[in-house]
């Protein structure tokens, strides 16, 4: 088997193609204006809790109804047109209609018609029921570059549990899902995750028709490629923290299974392409500032291969082409948890700003040794002064268990564990882990903040206990 080759560069972006076939095949032009302009997975939630009345839930039902008329439905295999799927949901969603079922639109109108109001005795949980949906009514959908998902959530109301909002905006942007919710009260606590994703409904009809107006015109129908001009545009998306500093540690890469090798090089290559790497690295308020240490695995001597620190190579290509070609072995050994102590000895000086984020993230393939009361020990002090810790788990033998208690909490939102590490699931893991990143002050850094300033306050007691 020979090397493998140099990756192929795009000559045309995504929409240069899409629009130089749209103008020379005469198929596509007869779809000209069509909705949705591209093939949808199209998800429905209805509210159906304590305090939803009936009345509240036929509204609801009409403004599904309303949707689904004004779309084209899949009617075959043809990567055309919208899949609906429909679901209810309190403190957790039920599904009532899947994605594969209807391919005849008056079908479909019929069976959401025919929904009945179960009204619920629970206190509604948006952020649950969007896992929910972000797990399991979209893990069966059709692929390709241009097909998009969009899960459309109509509530009478708000929900109070933030930690799990926070966690479904991070699981949606992982899995590039659109969300919408929509709204028939103010939902300040909603908007504060999800922001323009939120639309209230006024009692005033006409102004009401026009927000669902705009959703149908603005996101169900929305065509990237030739953007309506009344539409504001999903805008530029948010950035990494300036004021970042992050260390990746891996294992030894010869180590690992050569699927896996190839895939964490990836993995870190695609990573840096969504830093801007400084021009001067030691301006940490300029730009993120990354590190690599590579570790292997048992406990005999000095550990570690430093692969580029925070303040080597200025140029993000350099650091690129040395992940993809110049990966050396370490020549000795070392666990995990002595790889960790060292690397927070060399990388994050004692005069860091403290509006900096530090980032440990660990990346392990198979079964790694693991001092797990030192590793334990190590986490508990760095949470405490600030840091974040995440970890990437690949393949079915490795030592999850021992990370879980390492990890920044919640532990869902701070460990991915891919079983298979394919493909599709390391784009899913890249998406997860910028998405954390990003909010780390983002949109809810405030809920994150507050995660951490308990686990700080937990962990200095278990310290004093211990002690």
């Amino acid at each position: 088997m020979g090397l493998k080759g140099q990756p192929g560069h795009r000559s045309q972006t995504a929409c240069e193609l899409v629009n130089y076939i749209r103008d020379n095949c005469a198929c596509s032009s007869q779809r000209s204006g069509a909705c949705p302009s591209y093939p949808t997975e199209l998800a429905f939630a209805l509210d159906t809790s304590a305090d939803v009345t009936p009345a509240i839930f036929e509204r609801m039902k009409k403004i599904v109804i309303s949707f689904v008329q004004d779309i084209d439905i899949a009617e075959n295999n043809c990567p055309t047109g919208a899949r609906v799927a429909v679901l209810t949901y309190s403190n957790e969603a039920k599904p009532f209609i899947r994605f594969p079922r209807f391919k005849k639109k008056k079908a479909l109108v019929q069976e959401i018609k025919g929904l009945a109001h179960d009204r619920s005795r629970s206190i509604r949980n948006i952020g649950n029921s969007m896992q929910f949906v972000a797990r399991n009514t979209f893990k069966r959908v059709r692929n390709g570059v241009l097909v998009k998902k969009i899960a459309v959530f109509l509530t009478n109301g708000g929900s109070q549990d933030s930690d799990a909002m926070a966690m479904a905006a991070t699981q949606f942007s992982a899995s590039s899902i659109i969300p919408v919710i929509i709204s028939l009260k103010s939902i300040p606590e909603v908007k504060k995750v999800f922001k323009d994703a939120v639309v209230v409904l006024p009692r005033q009809l006409q102004r009401s028709q026009e927000l669902l107006s705009q959703v149908h015109s603005c996101t169900l129908c929305y065509d990237q490629c030739k953007p309506d001009g009344k539409c504001a545009g999903t805008g530029p998306p948010p950035a990494f923290p300036v004021n970042l500093d992050i260390a990746f540690i891996l294992d030894d890469v010869d180590e690992m299974e050569s699927a896996h090798s190839e895939n964490v090089q990836h993995f870190l290559s695609s990573m840096l392409n969504e830093f801007v790497i400084s021009e001067e690295p030691k301006a940490s308020s300029l730009h993120p500032r990354v590190a690599i240490v590579q570790h292997a695995g048992s406990y005999d001597k000095e550990p570690f291969n430093l692969e580029f620190g925070i303040l080597d190579y200025n140029a993000k290509t350099l650091k690129k082409r040395h992940i993809q070609e110049s990966f050396d072995q370490p020549e000795v050994t070392s666990s995990l948890d002595r790889t960790v102590e060292w690397s927070l000895k060399h990388f994050f000086s004692n005069d860091t700003k403290q509006t900096t984020h530090r980032v440990i993230f660990i990346i392990l393939s198979a079964d790694t040794n693991i001092d797990e009361k030192r590793l334990l020990e190590i986490s508990q002090d760095i949470k405490c002064k600030g840091f974040a810790v995440f970890a990437l788990v690949l393949g079915e033998r490795s030592n999850v268990a021992a990370l879980k208690e390492c990890v920044s909490s919640p532990q869902d939102q701070h460990l991915v564990h891919l079983h298979r590490a394919l493909e599709m699931e390391m784009e899913y893991a890249q998406r997860f882990a910028v998405a954390f990143l990003k909010n780390l002050e983002g949109k809810w850094a405030g809920t994150l903040r507050k995660l951490y300033d308990k686990t700080i306050i937990y962990y200095h007691a278990l310290l004093t206990l211990q002690s």
